[in-house]
């Protein structure tokens, strides 16, 4: 028992770590226009990436190089309460009603459209205030375990295949409780100096001991 307890442990923590992917369909089409669509704005933005290929399954982030800033620039929003949205980051992953640091917004919230600075040389989430109350409204974590909805909100991308640059991220936002449209084309931004968080292989190595000794005293 002890040992099933263990793998479902660790199950669980991978799961908090890596999302699934955004149906990349979601990402190639959308009620706000023949163009509006993401894959539609990398196109435009940054040739050669792809909502196939170049999704990202991680839910939080690095930085890459902490004696550099990370850069972050908003890159489109397709969204009514788009102005007032903010988007920033958070540190304390264990906490289910995090605290999170504005980065940037849209025209009405008070915050750069892009900005630089640094970034504590530790794992983060990214959040997204949706903009649907005068103070950013709703909150959506890039950890979807932390969404009141329990919905994916964010869809990341890495823009290496334009930038040649791994540590060039583009995250691209769902606005709307229980995911809305689903087109992911509400806000978007990009940061750069920063990486996706891999599954450390530890995780593995742990999962497939607890497995060993779970099914060692199931035989007995």
């Amino acid at each position: 028992m002890r040992a099933y307890l263990a793998l479902a442990s660790i199950v669980a923590a991978a799961s908090v770590a890596h999302a699934g992917l955004v149906d990349p369909a979601k990402l190639k089409t959308s009620p706000d226009g023949a163009n509006a669509n993401v894959q539609h704005q990398l196109d435009t933005l940054f040739p050669g990436v792809s909502v196939d290929t170049d999704q990202l399954a991680s839910e939080l982030f690095q930085v890459c190089n902490p004696e550099i800033e990370t850069t972050w620039t908003m890159q489109y929003q397709f969204a009514g309460q788009g102005p007032r949205a903010k988007l920033g980051y958070y540190t304390d992953l264990g906490s289910a009603n995090p605290t999170v640091t504005w980065v940037i917004g849209g025209s009405s919230s008070g915050l750069p459209s892009s900005t630089s600075l640094f970034l504590p040389n530790t794992v983060f989430g990214l959040a997204l205030a949706s903009g649907d109350a005068e103070d950013g409204g709703t909150v959506y974590y890039s950890q979807t375990a932390k969404n009141a909805d329990g919905f994916n909100h964010m869809a990341a991308l890495s823009l290496a295949p334009c930038t040649e640059n791994n540590c060039d991220v583009l995250t691209t936002w769902e606005d709307l409780r229980n995911g809305g449209d689903q087109d992911y084309n509400d806000d978007s931004v990009r940061v750069q100096n920063i990486e996706s968080v891999p599954e450390p292989a530890s995780m593995t190595i742990l999962g497939l001991g607890a497995l060993a000794a779970f099914r060692k005293k199931k035989a007995r």
